[in-house]
């Protein structure tokens, strides 16, 4: 793909690319997502055993971490994430709690403290899941968004920044015009659906609990050529 190219290793803040002339046709296509406040998404953090706690008292309904921590980390700590660059924080969680769990890819017996989010005004979301049909141009057009789409739901390498430039680039073009956040899949739950909030002021964490994890699943089916169709499953 030319632009996610060009981004990476040609031109990075001005990409030569007609992907960027099309893109606020997709934005009026349809492709909103109206979040009315009071809407509960679910983010999860791993936490040790040691810092698992109540809260100023039992009665609390923060258990783990605590109304501050469960919020994203100050920006001189922040890590570059799919749709935000190194020290710019942005606040990600997902719509169901199995989810949230996914995408921090646990593994036995780690512990997790999922909190509650609930935004606290209305948010307008630009949605990567309904991308191609509410596009009227061209097919190429709907192949390039078709690949947006895939692009923000693609596993990616924690330690390999680079693979979050593309996609770091066009959350930072859509958070320019008037959007809140951006809505995609999770690459990590089946089904699962995610979003990254720009500005965290617009949730606050209402509570949270702590889970330990008890299995991770793999399922696997061969590809290589010649040697016919083999799945690798959990032995039960």
């Amino acid at each position: 793909m030319k632009f996610e190219n060009s981004i990476k290793y040609n031109n990075r803040y001005m990409p030569d690319n007609d992907i960027l002339k099309f893109f606020d046709e997709i934005c009026l296509a349809g492709n909103i997502d109206i979040v009315k406040r009071g809407k509960v998404y679910y983010r999860a953090r791993r936490i040790k055993p040691e810092n698992i706690r109540h809260h100023d008292d039992y009665q609390s309904k923060f258990y783990g971490f605590n109304k501050e921590e469960c919020l994203a980390p100050p920006s001189n700590q922040a890590k570059a994430g799919r749709a935000n660059p190194k020290n710019i924080a942005y606040l990600y969680f997902a719509e169901d709690e199995y989810t949230a769990l996914a995408e921090v890819r646990p593994s036995r017996k780690d512990y997790i403290s999922i909190a509650e989010i609930v935004t606290n005004s209305d948010l307008k979301l630009f949605s990567f899941r309904f991308v191609e049909k509410n596009i009227s141009s061209e097919n190429y057009l709907k192949r390039i968004m078709s690949w947006l789409s895939y692009s923000f739901a693609l596993p990616v390498d924690n330690e390999d920044e680079i693979e979050y430039l593309p996609t770091q680039y066009l959350a930072e073009y859509i958070k320019n015009r008037g959007f809140d956040g951006i809505k995609y899949d999770s690459s990590l739950a089946e089904d699962g659906i995610n979003v990254a909030l720009f500005d965290q002021t617009k949730a606050e964490a209402i509570s949270s609990k702590v889970y330990q994890v008890q299995s991770v699943l793999y399922m696997a089916a061969r590809e290589t050529p010649g040697e016919g169709r083999k799945e690798l499953t959990p032995k039960i």
